[in-house]
């Protein structure tokens, strides 16, 4: 296979064509949309048009939620009696959100509310105790309500309760096995309430907490609850699918000046506003001022209405979104250097330069580079703990292996997929020894695709009815298709750094976003197989498919013309290779540059090693003979070859030395007598009207021929009364020899040269 998928590729189970066909004749819908239906779960006409027209009404009643009415008749009670309540959020897009909901919804009623939402570095998650003496004792609260947390804060409510204040809880998060004594819980997965659906976020309960203190819907909180669903990366299903439906059309006209600011620093179309939009744009805007710094001035941007303001508040948080992205660029740069070669099949690292509150991000993109489960914490050297962030892939559940090392780690929660961790410094080195026998060595990632199709299949008609799937997300993603072996056509590199690629694959065209090493492989004429999602591309008022390539693989070898005359820096950067050398001073200068994932062999030790396989195989430079070449190329099983073929002197452009040449230098030398050739080579050459490698040449063929002595650098003029058939000397034989190799693997046209070798290569 000349190029692997970066991912173990799965297609989700497909229904027979006579189930296809019925829902087509039900629906009036096309094959390929007919199928993702089905596959979704879609399966009547009833269910489609639910499916395609979500509607407010739809909403489940907020009293099916656990102690909802009590938390409502405290809330209302406050309202009534002048008291102060808080409202104790979190530090993300989601906690920013609930938290304005709950403040708008209180204040609407004429509440006396003001918010708090916990520092990540010096509060933590969640209740604070501190936090809660001062706002009970110093601040005079009478009402604490949580949003987005509070499930595991006994021992901040118990101390709120005991001092007659109570506390509501509202969160989504997972239920401990023993819950704290507040005076409300609201939990749509609470085991005594009723609610039909588990999966809402923050915002969400927020939202339906909202809902019952105003009995009616908050359509001027949509917006948010839109925000804190997508950013929080819920199931976009059931409830959250008709939330982030009206939200987003919510927002596209939203009043909220702080968010039209802030989607307009962000280039956000809002007339064209998707979930995309908020889930790239908005919420790791929002998300970055808290995982730096505070959180409060999020909450502030959603409920000003002073211009000026806005606008300094939405500076501030794309000033921390900026710091957010280059901390994070660093922090990847550092771990993908330190983990180079790293045969681990899971990556913990640990270091007291990175900043702990965008780790979690940055070990998403470690995994999503290496394909491996990813922990990385930030050691604090005066408390002696690491806290950070893992990040998993499908095939191994990030939360049971964590448990199975609970010995070895202070404290952690999460799920699957992700989780949080605190592990004493001493800890950190038995951790990573008893992940490594735990963990199984996971190849490449699983990723599921929806269908097989031909690129001719993805018509802009199809997109269009696929359009009524929208908003994906969580559970309802974005389908993504498989376009097999078809060839691709007009490729080139486009962005500022050239880093991505854009062209055709079949009929459909697409663009492969950071690309990197493979957009050598990906050339024109090639057959590839191509995994896509699909996007609408407009330009002057004409819309066209546009195909986002996920992953690519190529099934027949490749071979690369890297012949140059200049050693480039890229040329040793290849990695998963294997560099073979013919020349020894090559291989001792260039052999330990190469990636500690490729390895450098001499050509004449072939043999001596069993077994050989690699990604690329990389011929450095030029051999003596065309046979020696060819054994490497049998003896060793690649995807990719790659012909650079290096020489120290182009012995073709040289030539051959003509009868005269040689009696010229033969005359100039012995009126000589003795010339110190470091010093005078490059004067005889002038005089002579002769290049330096060739005189150099012709030195060497009067050596052998022993006309010349040469010793400590000075030659000497000896004759030889003997006849010498001077093109019968090794060192010619050897020169013609080379000049006729050199001949046809640098001057012979590529597709010609890789028809002559692989004439014996059986292994295509």
């Amino acid at each position: 296979m000349a190029k692997k998928a970066k991912y173990h590729w799965v297609e989700k189970a497909l229904h027979s064509e006579q189930d296809v066909k019925a829902f087509q004749e039900e629906t009036g819908v096309g094959r390929l949309f007919a199928q993702l239906c089905l596959q979704r779960g879609i399966d009547t006409r009833e269910k489609l048009e639910t499916f395609k027209r979500p509607d407010l009404s739809q909403l489940h009643d907020p009293y099916l939620m656990h102690d909802m009415e009590k938390a409502v008749e405290r809330i209302r009670c406050a309202i009534e009696n002048g008291e102060k309540i808080l409202v104790y959020g979190d530090y993300d897009a989601d906690g920013i959100t609930s938290t304005s909901i709950l403040c708008e919804a209180i204040d609407t009623l004429g509440g006396n509310v003001h918010f708090y939402l916990p520092n990540r570095f010096t509060d933590g998650y969640g209740p604070n105790v501190e936090v809660f003496r001062y706002m009970i004792d110093v601040d005079k609260v009478d009402l604490i309500v949580t949003c987005d947390n509070g499930v595991a804060g006994h021992e901040a409510i118990a101390v709120a309760m005991s001092k007659g204040v109570d506390v509501v809880v509202t969160d989504h998060h997972e239920l401990p096995a023993e819950l704290p004594n507040a005076y409300a819980i609201v939990h749509p997965r609470h085991p005594k309430g009723q609610y039909p659906f588990g999966d809402l976020s923050g915002a969400g309960v927020a939202f339906k907490v909202a809902t019952a203190l105003l009995d009616d819907v908050p359509m001027e909180s949509l917006d948010l609850v839109a925000i804190g669903t997508i950013a929080d990366l819920v199931s976009v299903t059931d409830e959250n699918r008709i939330l982030i439906h009206y939200g987003l059309d919510m927002l596209k006209q939203t009043q909220r000046i702080g968010l039209q600011k802030l989607m307009e620093s962000a280039n956000v179309n809002t007339q064209k506003l998707t979930a995309d939009n908020v889930g790239f744009a908005i919420g790791p805007r929002l998300n970055a001022i808290g995982r730096l710094d505070d959180a409060t001035p999020g909450v502030e941007l959603m409920m000003t209405f002073d211009d000026e303001q806005a606008d300094e508040l939405v500076a501030l948080i794309n000033a921390k979104n900026d710091e957010r992205k280059q901390i994070v660029a660093n922090i990847v740069n550092d771990v993908m250097q330190q983990i180079q070669g790293n045969a681990d099949n899971f990556i913990l690292l640990a270091s007291k330069n990175w900043h702990a509150g965008v780790l979690g991000i940055v070990a998403s993109q470690v995994v999503e580079k290496t394909g491996k489960p990813t922990i990385l914490l930030q050691i604090d050297e005066e408390t002696g703990i690491a806290k950070g962030s893992g990040r998993s892939v499908e095939g191994v559940n990030l939360y049971d292996v964590l448990t199975e090392c609970s010995d070895f780690i202070a404290k952690f929660g999460g799920h699957e997929m992700a989780a949080g961790l605190s592990v004493s410094i001493d800890n950190i080195d038995a951790l990573k020894q008893a992940l490594q026998h735990i963990v199984p060595v996971v190849e490449r990632p699983t990723r599921y695709y929806d269908l097989s199709v031909e690129s001719s299949d993805l018509t802009i008609d199809f997109l269009h009815e696929l359009k009524q799937f929208e908003p994906y997300g969580t559970n309802h993603d974005k389908p993504i298709f498989k376009i097999e072996n078809e060839k691709l056509s007009q490729t080139k590199s486009i962005g500022d750094k050239k880093q991505h690629l854009k062209g055709r694959i079949g009929q459909l065209d697409f663009v492969l976003f950071n690309a990197g090493h493979v957009q050598s492989q990906l050339l024109d004429d090639i057959e590839t197989t191509a995994w896509v999602q699909l996007g609408i591309n407009e330009w002057n008022g004409i819309e066209s498919v546009q195909g986002h390539v996920l992953d690519t693989q190529i099934t027949k070898k490749q071979w690369f013309d890297k012949r140059t005359t200049v050693i480039k820096k890229e040329d040793v950067m290849i990695e998963n290779a294997i560099y073979v050398f013919f020349n020894q001073k090559y291989y001792d200068f260039f052999a330990t540059k190469v990636p500690t994932t490729s390895k450098s062999l001499m050509a004449e030790t072939i043999d001596h090693h069993e077994n050989l396989f690699c990604e690329h195989l990389v011929i450095f430079d030029c051999p003596e003979t065309i046979e020696s070449l060819q054994h490497v190329l049998n003896k060793v099983a690649y995807d990719n070859v790659h012909v650079m073929c290096h020489t120290q002197k182009n012995l073709y452009l040289i030539g051959t030395p003509t009868r005269q040449q040689f009696a010229n230098v033969y005359k100039i030398l012995a009126n000589e007598k003795q010339v110190v050739l470091k010093n005078q080579l490059d004067r005889l050459s002038k005089v002579l009207g002769m290049q330096k490698d060739l005189l150099i040449l012709i030195i060497q063929v009067f050596f052998e021929a022993e006309f010349v002595k040469i010793e400590d650098g000075t030659l000497t003029f000896v004759g030889n009364t003997q006849k010498v058939d001077l093109m019968q000397t090794q060192v010619m034989k050897k020169h013609q020899q080379l000049m006729v190799v050199q001949k046809e693997l640098l001057f012979t046209p590529f597709a010609t040269l890789q028809i002559h070798l692989k004439m014996d290569d059986n292994k295509e």
